[in-house]
């Protein structure tokens, strides 16, 4: 793993099986000159690696087909590969920590939670790529980033959310 020096969150919107999501990601950066994020990754963590605790966790919000607003789902880990008892136990303790967080700060609105994800995992900035309409390759330094404030984060985390609100029509409706 690369020597990571600060934890930003990515977020990002996309769409799974026609429903539309948007996620924080807790990513590192090495050195206060980088441009580009590294993903973070449990494989190093016998050497101590920043935020390998936080490798494969995320807070995704989606927007549902049914009435068309969008929800906040717990912070979780997504598509952790092989994880052993050791790693299980680092999950468990960071999931823990992470929602006494947001518990702790009472937060109930999308924005508020997301900001209190960000001061759970230590993150004093957060992360866009300007090219996410095509974004998705492997090699991160490919991309160009955006660096904004948590509180710029959160402002674009509550704008993707209503975005794909706007865009998404009820199935039922009120009589």
């Amino acid at each position: 793993m690369a020597n990571v020096t600060e934890i930003v969150v990515r977020v990002l919107a996309g769409t799974r099986h026609g429903s539309e999501f948007i996620k924080a990601i807790p990513m590192g950066v090495e050195g206060a000159d980088a441009t580009s994020p590294v993903n973070l990754t449990w494989s190093d963590w016998a050497d101590g690696s920043m935020g390998r605790e936080f490798a494969d966790l995320d807070l995704e919000a989606h927007v549902s087909d049914y009435d068309g607003r969008g929800y906040v789902w717990a912070p979780a880990y997504d598509g952790a590969y092989r994880v052993e008892a050791r790693r299980a136990e680092f999950m468990a303790k960071t999931l823990k920590r992470v929602q006494g967080v947001i518990r702790k700060a009472e937060a109930r609105e999308a924005g508020d939670i997301f900001v209190a994800f960000c001061r759970a995992v230590g993150a004093k900035r957060v992360i866009w790529s300007r090219d996410e309409e095509h974004c998705g390759g492997w090699k991160l330094s490919d991309e160009r980033w955006t660096f904004d404030t948590v509180a710029g984060g959160r402002d674009r985390f509550r704008a993707l959310i209503a975005k794909a609100e706007s865009r998404v029509k009820p199935k039922i409706t009120a009589a």
